[in-house]
């Protein structure tokens, strides 16, 4: 017996629902199919997310060599680690089981960059990881292997959050494929993902439980872009619709600068309304002078870094 006000499940023997307080009665509540019942006791919902889902490389290699002690706090520091990296680009930790761990990137809350954040993830996983240490100073010396996976998926939650589709699984397919200290992603991530990231074609893989073959690719770094919509290659292949105005204003703005008047223009629109594209049509009318453009971008994945914008530019400049 479901309440027609809330669709909560309802005791028989209740007169009122638990959860809103509607009356109960026989013409009162609805008789819902097996499926409807099902999603409304989950909470069920369809979304798009990234999984990543990283293993520890050699584990029984480790406990069999390592004293159960120093494994106990070597495991301890690397599930803490996970869970710092993900909180710093709101991964959501989902499951930790010995030396697997699983992230996902779109739950509770999606965004447009979460399969960006979880490649992120990845790569610091690999990186920081080489830098754990026990009490004394010596090196864990583990390693991981990273995959990740994007698509549609059922989230479902009552005790605790299950979700259900082929990305999960893509995901530890694909990562039992990689070299140790290796990200790869599948096809739907690095499309997501976009160009912010340098990849290595690895090839196209058979995977057990998938029909057709899968083409993985290693993350081999990432690229420090100017501008947010360059990560997706958008910057300069949009073409420019309905913005002689304002394209107007910043050449006056220029003219103005270039006889010695310091100019400032303060360019503001909501997200998705092409700021970044026009500023990048603005400097490429100006490539016959040749001034010299600087582009500093903030980053979502740096909030509590105020320069991090000055000190991308300055370390990208010196080369490094």
């Amino acid at each position: 017996m479901f309440c027609t006000q809330c669709g909560v499940k309802a005791d028989s023997n209740s007169n009122y629902c638990s959860n809103c307080g509607e009356p109960l009665s026989k013409s009162s509540t609805s008789k819902l199919t097996d499926s409807e019942s099902i999603s409304t006791e989950l909470n069920l919902s369809r979304r798009q997310m990234t999984v990543l889902f990283c293993d520890l490389v050699d584990s029984t290699h480790l406990a069999e060599t390592m004293d159960a002690e120093d494994l106990f706090y070597a495991m301890q520091a690397y599930h803490a680690m996970v869970k710092r990296i993900a909180l710093r680009y709101n991964g959501h930790v989902a499951k930790i089981v010995g030396d697997g761990v699983d992230l996902y990137f779109g739950y509770p809350l999606a965004g447009e960059d979460d399969a960006v954040r979880a490649v992120h993830v990845a790569l610091a996983i690999i990186e920081e990881i080489k830098q754990l240490t026990d009490s004394d100073g010596k090196p864990f010396n583990l390693q991981v292997r990273v995959g990740l996976a994007t698509g549609r998926v059922a989230v479902g939650m009552l005790d605790t959050m299950a979700i259900s589709g082929s990305t999960p699984h893509l995901a530890a397919r694909i990562q039992a494929a990689a070299q140790p200290g290796q990200v790869v992603v599948a096809p739907g991530t690095r499309s997501v993902a976009g160009e912010q990231f340098a990849y290595l074609d690895l090839g196209m893989f058979s995977l057990k439980g998938f029909t057709n073959e899968v083409r993985i690719s290693a993350v081999t770094g990432a690229y420090a872009c100017e501008s947010r919509s360059a990560w997706r290659g958008h910057d300069s292949k949009l073409s420019m619709v309905g913005r002689d105005a304002e394209m107007a204003l910043l050449q006056k703005g220029w003219r103005n600068t270039s006889t010695d008047h310091t100019t400032g223009i303060l360019l503001q629109a909501d997200a998705g309304m092409g700021k970044s594209r026009l500023s990048t049509a603005f400097a490429e009318s100006l490539q016959d002078e040749m001034p010299l453009t600087i582009r500093l971008q903030c980053s979502p994945f740096h909030n509590n870094s105020v320069l991090h914008p000055i000190m991308q530019h300055l370390t990208v400049s010196a080369g490094f």
